[in-house]
C-alpha cells in the first residue's frame, strides 16, 4: 500500500487505483477530453487567453453530462467485470436509450 493510499483511507475516504492503459474506466478522462475540446474552439492559441478559457470550462461542464460520463464509466467496468469485452453485441444489446424503451428480444411472448 502506498503512502498517498494510507493518507486518504486513514481520513475515511475509498481510495480507486484505474489502469493507465484502460482511460475509459475512469469517468475523469471524459470530463478532461470535454474540456480540452471546448477550449481549443474557444480560446485565441496565446497563453494568457488559455489561462482565462481553462477554469472557465472547467465550471461550465453541467453537472448531468458529468453524471453521464460517471454511468458510462461504471457500465464500462460492469463489463469487463461479468467478461464481456466492451461494445461487443453481448454488451450493446442491454444498453437502452429511453426508459422508455421496451427490447423485442426481452419481451416475454
Amino acid at each position: 500500500m502506498s503512502r498517498l493510499q494510507e493518507e486518504i483511507e486513514s481520513r475515511g475516504h475509498l481510495c480507486l487505483f484505474f489502469s493507465k492503459l484502460q482511460c475509459e474506466l475512469n469517468w475523469i478522462e471524459y470530463r478532461w477530453g470535454r474540456a480540452k475540446w471546448y477550449t481549443r474552439k474557444n480560446f485565441q492559441y496565446n497563453w494568457p487567453s488559455l489561462i482565462k478559457t481553462v477554469p472557465k470550462v472547467l465550471q461550465e461542464i453541467p453537472s448531468l453530462l458529468l453524471l453521464k460520463y460517471w454511468w458510462k464509466s461504471t457500465r464500462i467496468l460492469d463489463a469487463y467485470s461479468a467478461g464481456l469485452p466492451y461494445e461487443t453485441e453481448q454488451f450493446t444489446n442491454i444498453r437502452y436509450k429511453s426508459h422508455r424503451h421496451v427490447s423485442l428480444a426481452q419481451t416475454p411472448c
